[in-house]
Order: C-alpha cells, then sequence, then structure tokens
C-alpha cells in the first residue's frame, strides 16, 4: 500500500503565498483549512506565518 506524501515544502517558508498551485496545498495541508478559509485567514492578520498559526490555534 503507498502511504501519501504531504505536499512539497514552500518556497518561502515564513510568507503564505497562494499563486503557486503546490504552495497552497501545502499550506491548506499544514493548516488543515479550506483553500476559503486560508484566504480568509491572510484578510484578517497578513501572510505571516506564525500570525497564521495563532489564529488557526496550532501548536509551536
Amino acid at each position: 500500500m503507498m502511504e501519501s506524501q504531504s505536499p512539497r515544502p514552500p518556497r518561502d517558508p515564513n510568507r503564505v503565498t497562494l499563486e503557486d498551485k503546490t504552495d497552497l496545498l501545502y499550506w491548506t495541508d499544514r493548516f488543515s483549512v479550506s483553500e476559503a478559509r486560508l484566504r480568509a485567514g491572510i484578510d484578517e492578520v497578513g501572510n505571516d506565518v506564525d500570525a497564521l498559526a495563532d489564529l488557526f490555534n496550532e501548536p509551536g
């Protein structure tokens, strides 16, 4: 049986960008949110990974 693989890491691990489809897949997987929720989060707190992790209550 094949194991599912996580999307490849984004080009900039400190900023969430959604222009690249593989980056989008990475961030929605990382935060366990939909694309719409991720976009709303960016509108709310910006594209900083730590700020989004706090918003989505991701531990450390």
